[in-house]
């Protein structure tokens, strides 16, 4: 059951004067620092975690019997600031009912420094919010020539008997997704002589799993390609950046060894060992990769993670995508003979990606080197 009442209090201003304000009591819970607009449609902000708790856990309905809107802000690890929500619960002057809005504050203007401008933004968040065919979700912005004056989303649940903490919830799900999704596609736009991946690895291996993609570095040097990497920490997801030094050099070939790269750690181990050439590029790769390998069964041991197998061991299950482009259909051999006519290693599909692991066993070689490093 829900009781709201509200109650007026008197508030001292900066300036010494003396003002009424109208402050909600939730269920016997005070929200001293909320207030109450009672005049035209009765709407009320929240700041007491309590208290939203409360009301989240109830309908668009039974929170409309007193309040048309209630409002609250709250803060996002994949947001660079806080996020403004009006919840419409009642009527409340044009506002489809029932619904929520989502106002995307951005950093003070002058601490400003991304790469791309604010309007750019915005503009990208916009083609993504359409890109998600959501019917029930809209992007909104109060001045059709300026986003300076608030931009964000409008979702419209299906009725007023659902939870609106659940609706909430569902929203800022989605809106996740397309804020980085703006965020990647910014970051391709203004470097498309790079190869960038984004990965969303468990707090407990993170450390590991960069630590190997570091590496990724020699593994290309060991295939003839010359490139530098970048590992940054984006909201909740790791952007790997691959530059090559020869701007001539095809992306494709790059993107193609990193996917091989972060799939052979799910190779079962004597079959990996059957696959070495002999050369020492090939036994470093084997160390890091063991490496790995035993930080993330440490980690297995440690937080008893259900599913450290093989399997799990594959980079690729922790890919949240790329901006890897078509690909022209190339003739690339079946397999490559590893002991002749007795042991030879195939190409191999993982989640729709194919690896070609003879091509790279063929060509990995530690250039002007002669021993192990």
């Amino acid at each position: 059951m829900l009781n709201i009442t509200t109650e007026i209090m008197e508030v001292k201003d900066e300036d010494g004067s003396i003002r009424k304000r109208e402050y909600a009591i939730v269920n016997g819970i005070a929200d001293l620092d909320s207030f109450v607009l009672s005049s035209g449609y009765r709407s009320a902000h929240f700041y007491n975690v309590e208290v939203l708790d409360i009301l989240l856990g109830h309908s668009f309905n039974e929170v409309g019997k007193s309040f048309g809107m209630i409002g609250y802000g709250e803060e996002f690890d994949w947001w660079e600031d806080y996020l403004s929500i009006d919840v419409y619960c009642s009527k409340y002057y044009h506002q489809t009912i029932p619904g929520i809005r989502v106002k995307l504050q951005l950093q003070d203007w002058e601490y400003w420094a991304k790469p791309w401008s604010m309007s750019k933004l915005a503009e990208e968040f916009k083609t993504n919010i359409i890109k998600s065919s959501d019917s029930s979700i809209q992007y909104w912005q109060d001045d059709e020539e300026s986003m300076l004056n608030g931009f964000g989303v409008d979702y419209h649940p299906s009725n007023d008997n659902l939870i609106i903490g659940e609706q909430v919830k569902r929203l800022m799900s989605k809106l996740e997704h397309v804020v980085m999704e703006t965020n990647r596609n910014l970051l391709e736009y203004i470097d498309s002589g790079a190869v960038f991946t984004y990965f969303q690895f468990p707090e407990e291996i993170k450390t590991a799993c960069e630590q190997y993609l570091i590496y990724f570095n020699q593994f290309l040097k060991d295939l003839g390609i010359e490139a530098e990497t970048e590992i940054k920490e984006q909201a909740k997801s790791t952007l790997f950046k691959v530059m090559p030094k020869d701007k001539n050099e095809a992306l494709d070939k790059i993107k193609e060894a990193l996917e091989v790269y972060i799939n052979i750690p799910g190779i079962n181990d004597s079959d990996f060992e059957n696959m070495g050439n002999g050369d020492v590029a090939f036994f470093q790769l084997q160390a890091n990769i063991m490496h790995l390998k035993s930080q993330l069964m440490f980690a297995n041991a440690t937080i008893e993670l259900k599913d450290a197998t093989i399997q799990a061991l594959r980079l690729s299950n922790y890919q949240l995508t790329s901006n890897s482009s078509d690909r022209e259909n190339e003739k690339i051999e079946d397999e490559e003979s590893i002991i002749p006519n007795i042991l030879s290693v195939k190409k191999f599909e993982w989640k729709g990606i194919i690896v070609n692991t003879p091509v790279f066993v063929r060509q990995l070689k530690r250039f002007g080197r002669n021993k192990l490093i």
